[in-house]
């Protein structure tokens, strides 16, 4: 399993020589909610790189990997792979309407990871890092509009990547699960998919999980 120096990974889009990056268009043209979902997630990776659970994301084949995101019920796959001990380099983007991700796109992200690795050393991925997903983040949160949404649009935390990770390693259906806890199926589901984050649900999956809910989830002070 790859290992980042210093404990954090560092996301990359592409490079200039790419031509535009598909990622970082695809973000752009998102609604603000959306963005910062994937922004969020994409800075998760960066804490926590391979070890970032499924659903999120998974090992495709050959060293190519998928982000999973879903958007207002539409099924986005960010395909990216690791390099140079820290680096994690995005490349193709598409919306999933099949089972599998079409292997075009798959052989498409290795051709590039072997041309990338072949013209670009480490130095100068060093100067490439500026533009991650948390500066992108910190950037638009000086609209304050984007700002007064950001606790609104807030779907996942490092808390709920462990969280989702144990509902994950325990193999049961959401059904099943949501059962156990004594919780709609719909909220969980939406807790696990990201599409909607309640303080009230991830206390009460903290508590059944053995966990502390996060102390300073902007969702808290909705609670009555």
């Amino acid at each position: 399993m790859p290992q980042a120096v210093g404990g954090r990974w560092i996301v990359l889009f592409c490079d200039a020589r790419a031509k535009l990056c598909p990622i970082s268009d695809f973000i752009e043209a998102c609604r603000a909610a959306h963005q910062i979902k994937l922004l969020r997630i994409l800075e998760l990776l960066e804490q926590m790189g391979p070890t970032l659970p499924r659903p999120y994301a998974d090992l495709l084949r050959d060293g190519v990997h998928e982000l999973r995101v879903k958007l207002s019920g539409e099924q986005i796959r960010m395909l990216y792979f690791f390099c140079y001990e820290r680096y994690i380099v995005f490349y193709a983007v598409l919306r999933k309407h099949t089972d599998r991700v079409p292997p075009r796109y798959i052989e498409a992200t290795r051709h590039y990871r072997e041309e990338f690795l072949r013209r670009v050393n480490r130095s100068q991925l060093e100067v490439m890092k500026h533009g991650s997903p948390g500066e992108r983040l910190a950037g638009k949160l000086s609209d304050p509009r984007f700002r007064e949404g950001y606790g609104n649009w807030c779907e996942a935390c490092a808390r709920t990547m462990e969280v989702i990770g144990r509902i994950h390693d325990r193999g049961a259906s959401v059904e099943e699960f949501a059962r156990q806890v004594g919780l709609e199926p719909g909220r969980v589901a939406a807790f696990i998919d990201a599409e909607r984050c309640e303080y009230e649900v991830m206390a009460k999956l903290c508590t059944h999980l053995g966990l502390a809910p996060p102390a300073d989830c902007p969702r808290k002070i909705n609670l009555s």
